[in-house]
Formats: C-alpha cells, structure tokens, sequence
C-alpha cells in the first residue's frame, strides 16, 4: 500500500509502520466517523422531531380530570386498532420528550 502511494519503505521498517497505521485506523479513522455518524443521526432525530410536531399538536390533550399532569392522546381517523395506537402513543411520546442530543 505505501508503494502504490509514492513511498518506499525498507522491509526492516515495515513493523514499525503497521504500528502507526494500526494506531490510525483503529483511533483516528473510527473517531473520525463516529462523530460524523453522531451527527447525522442527530440532525435525523431533528427532522423527525419537526415533521411528527404538527401531529403532536394536534393529538395531545391534558386530563386534567384525571390528575393535573395527565394526558392523552386523539388518535387520527385511520389509527382504529389497538396495536397502532400504542404505536402512536409511544411515538408521540417520544415528540413529547424531544431529542437528548
């Protein structure tokens, strides 16, 4: 690899430079990414955040009957079952917290 990139290396040299190139790609390489993936799933999490917003408007209700920090939720039309609307309510509550980072 070093020679198709230009660098001529002597072979008692060699373990010295897979060293170096172990230590790269396992912490700079990888660190390197990991933030870029970290952001990307962040600004994911925002865009979600703001699409389902509306929706959350719309649906939430305080139960002020039941206590003063319940809550509910009007289910849309076409959600008439209960397996979607426990889909529904747990990602409504998961608009309702926000993203953590």
């Amino acid at each position: 690899m070093l020679r198709d990139h230009g660098h001529e290396v002597p072979l008692e040299q060699i373990p010295l430079a897979l060293d170096d190139f172990t230590e790269r790609l396992n912490e700079h390489f990888f660190v390197y990414y990991s933030t870029w993936l970290a952001e990307l799933l962040n600004d994911l999490r925002w865009g979600l955040q703001e699409y389902l917003r509306p929706i959350f408007k719309e649906s939430y209700k305080s139960a002020p009957d039941i206590s003063d920090l319940a809550y509910r939720y009007d289910y849309p039309i076409s959600i008439d079952a209960a397996i979607p609307q426990s889909w529904f309510w747990r990602l409504m509550n998961n608009v309702r917290t926000g993203p953590y980072f």
